[in-house]
């Protein structure tokens, strides 16, 4: 088992927090999760597929993290338009332009956080970059929603 991996389902430590301890990109961590089939690694050709679904699960939680800064977005994910090689989401609180051709692959995350499991798709550029997530959402008592938690899992087991 790889060290990335004992880090993971050992320590409980997320795809990010490995990432930064061992100076590598989420992107080599997630390699070696999916190979050790803690993640999974999804190519390029999921993108559109995953886009067009997410606006049909209800409420998510869509971070970016920059800059050392993290932003977040409560909201129902946009529904997209391509054009001219780009994603173009469309509904308030965010909007925005994604450029299909930079997005390489997905992971699909299921990891422990502050003691609760939680599950997120992370959107990986072109130098194994994150270029943002999709966390599922989770009802009034903390716990994730059934409905979403069903669709990751479909995409967990592709």
């Amino acid at each position: 088992m790889h060290e990335y991996s004992s880090a993971f389902s050992e320590d409980k430590k997320t795809v990010r927090a490995i990432g930064r301890e061992y100076n590598v990109s989420e992107l080599e961590v997630i390699k070696v999760l999916d190979a050790d089939k803690q993640a999974r690694l999804l190519e390029k050709e999921y993108v559109k597929k995953l886009i067009e679904e997410l606006p049909t699960l209800g409420e998510l939680l869509f971070l970016v993290e920059h800059g050392g800064s993290i932003f977040e977005i409560k909201s129902v994910f946009p529904q997209s338009q391509e054009s001219h090689g780009y994603c173009n989401l469309g509904r308030a609180p965010f909007s925005g332009h994604l450029n299909l051709e930079k997005i390489t692959n997905i992971g699909v995350i299921s990891e422990t956080m502050y003691g609760r499991r939680s599950c997120n798709w992370v959107f990986l550029g072109e130098n194994g970059e994150t270029v943002f997530k999709v966390y599922i959402g989770r009802d009034q008592n903390k716990e994730l929603l059934k409905n979403q938690l069903d669709v990751f899992e479909r995409w967990f087991n592709l």
